[in-house]
């Protein structure tokens, strides 16, 4: 499901929807970063999110200074996972993150300034991209495997128990 999502351009609609985060609703907000989040994580949503890296670094840099600790982690684990690309490391390096950083490590509480510091050494690392071999297309068979299964049942199987068999609701 998330190829599909990232593939229908949501993580480009959630950069626009994040954008004018201070029009969004609190659960809104989180929901929808916890979502970019999560899209991020996959190697083709990191890699969507290069040829616009300005504009999401503009926002996750925007983000990256919420009051919201739920917001804020949300946003260090999709900043952490899309620094895992040279090419958005080298864009990040350009605007100047490292400083940001620096900054927010300073005002931040202790768990805070802790996820702060390792996205610092992730912008500092030289290390390439490394895709996982089915990175992509976890969970994506699940609904062919689903269907497999309903192939199985015969069409003489009756959906409703009878009255002797325990059912459920």
């Amino acid at each position: 499901q998330q190829t599909a999502m990232i593939r229908s351009g949501l993580i480009e609609w959630l950069v626009f929807a994040l954008k004018e985060h201070d029009s969004l609703s609190e659960s809104t907000l989180h929901y929808a970063s916890a979502l970019m989040m999560n899209l991020c994580l996959r190697t083709s949503g990191k890699l969507g999110c290069v040829g616009d890296a300005r504009n999401v670094l503009g926002v996750v840099l925007d983000l990256l200074e919420s009051e919201d600790m739920e917001v804020r982690s949300y946003i260090n684990g999709t900043l952490y996972s899309l620094l895992t690309v040279p090419a958005f490391r080298e864009e990040a390096k350009t605007m100047g993150l490292e400083a940001l950083l620096d900054g927010l490590v300073q005002a931040s509480p202790p768990n805070m300034a802790s996820q702060l510091e390792f996205i610092v050494q992730q912008l500092n690392s030289v290390e390439p991209l490394q895709a996982a071999e089915s990175d992509d297309d976890d969970g994506d068979n699940e609904d062919e495997e689903e269907l497999d299964a309903l192939e199985d049942v015969d069409e003489e199987d009756s959906l409703f128990a009878e009255e002797a068999e325990a059912g459920g609701e």
